[in-house]
């Protein structure tokens, strides 16, 4: 019996120094990935840009996993609920039906997604593979994860850079 109550004792004495060790790399693990999911889109996008020779836009969507029909950019969404990669064949900046859709990523939680003026709905590639402007997409972890902001910037040639 008293072996019993050392064990529960000595579980009890690790849960109280693991959770916490534990519920912190579960934020950094969920921080890691959206940065690197945000920055192998902006990729991608650039290189399909340049292998499709006509623009390429990545946007925030309130509803990425939509009908096609039903997709849209911007409104009421934001860059933590979801974005989609298209191919803006009518340079309208807006999905369209018949437009090829490349990529979807979904919400992003615990976290806050902010950019610059220049990205607040959407970032377009030229058929260079160029955006159309420079600026930033900063992740903000949460509060309580006491982790540190990362941020990846996009120069006017298309080059990434990923900064904490």
């Amino acid at each position: 019996m008293i072996e019993l109550l050392i064990t529960i004792a000595i579980l009890g004495i690790l849960a109280t120094v693991a959770v916490p060790s534990f519920i912190s790399s579960l934020a950094r693990s969920s921080m890691d990935t959206a940065v690197s999911d945000m920055a192998a889109t902006l990729a991608f996008a650039r290189s399909e840009a340049i292998g499709r020779s006509l623009r390429v836009v990545t946007c925030r969507s309130a509803a990425p996993y939509a009908a096609e029909a039903a997709l849209a950019c911007g409104g009421a969404g934001t860059w933590e609920s979801g974005w989609v990669t298209f191919a803006d064949s009518n340079s309208d900046g807006a999905f369209a039906v018949g437009e090829v859709l490349l990529r979807r990523r979904g919400s992003s939680s615990n976290l806050t997604i902010t950019t610059g003026a220049n990205y607040a709905t959407l970032i377009t590639y030229d058929a260079a593979g160029r955006p159309t402007q420079n600026d930033t997409f900063t992740f903000t972890p949460s509060a309580a994860s006491g982790l540190a902001a990362r941020t990846i910037a996009v120069s006017r040639s298309g080059r990434l850079n990923i900064s904490q």
